[in-house]
């Protein structure tokens, strides 16, 4: 029986302790993670860090059903392959994401920084005099080896995405979140 008066639980002669009535509730998850599409549609999966205002998505293909507030919410994408069905949505995401004052991290394979500087460079940007916030991507490559490439590229108000000289290395996961891709295959390899 709980007490309303003072949320503690008693139980006659056998249990009487004063114990907070949230010990007994359901825990709140963090993470919610959410099937975009359903198991027939591209394969993206999108989760929520409830309470940090972020959200990571795992692939970037048909990203439509997502309303532009939870695309908004991301901080982190992680492509597996540059297949169309997951990459499509790195237009629409762009374009979203254009004239705000935003950095995104986007985690791929080899060839990944290559592919999205040539996804920019297929733009004109002659539109964007008017904006006066800055679109920054740090874009992270992880070949199968384990090592790591980045490059940084941004959009200012007054011209194109330019890669930022300096802004690129080659080494050893020089990103916190670079491991990803070697850490599950790691876990794989040792599970079996």
């Amino acid at each position: 029986m709980v007490d309303s008066d003072t949320n503690s639980w008693t139980e006659g002669l056998v249990f009487n302790s004063t114990i907070p009535l949230s010990f007994f509730l359901p825990m709140t998850p963090i993470f919610h993670p959410q099937l975009v599409n359903g198991p027939f549609g591209d394969p993206i999966l999108y989760i929520d860090i409830k309470f940090a205002g972020r959200a990571l998505l795992f692939d970037l293909g048909d990203i439509q059903a997502l309303p532009a507030r939870k695309l908004l919410r991301l901080t982190h994408i992680f492509v597996s392959h540059t297949h169309m069905d997951h990459f499509i949505g790195f237009d629409h995401l762009l374009r979203l994401f254009v004239g705000r004052q935003k950095t995104l991290a986007l985690f791929g394979p080899a060839g990944f920084i290559a592919q999205v500087e040539n996804r920019l460079a297929g733009y004109t940007w002659n539109l964007v005099e008017g904006y006066d916030t800055d679109l920054t991507l740090d874009v992270t490559e992880v070949p199968p080896d384990g090592s790591a490439r980045c490059a940084r590229f941004r959009l200012p108000p007054d011209r194109a995405p330019s890669r930022l000289a300096g802004a690129h290395g080659r080494g050893k996961t020089p990103h916190p979140h670079a491991f990803l891709s070697t850490l599950f295959r790691r876990s794989a390899t040792a599970a079996a």
